[in-house]
C-alpha cells in the first residue's frame, strides 16, 4: 500500500451527454495513455477515465 492513496477521475467533453463514451479504468500507467488513447479515438468516442492507487483493496473490489 501506498502512503496516500489516490483516485482521479477524468470526463471527455462532460457536456456532451449524447457522446458515445469508453471507460478506461486503470492506474497512473493507464492515466499516462489516456490522452493519447482519445487522440486516436476522436472524435468518436469519448475516453472518460477513472484511476486509483488502491490495489488489493477490499473496499474498492467489492464498490463500498
Amino acid at each position: 500500500m501506498e502512503r496516500i492513496e489516490w483516485t482521479n477521475e477524468w470526463w471527455e467533453d462532460a457536456n456532451n451527454l449524447d457522446a458515445t463514451r469508453w471507460v478506461l479504468i486503470g492506474d497512473s500507467v493507464a492515466r499516462q495513455f489516456r490522452s493519447t488513447l482519445q487522440e486516436m479515438l476522436a472524435p468518436h468516442i469519448k475516453v472518460d477515465f477513472f484511476a486509483t492507487s488502491l490495489i488489493g483493496n477490499d473496499l474498492l473490489e467489492k464498490g463500498y
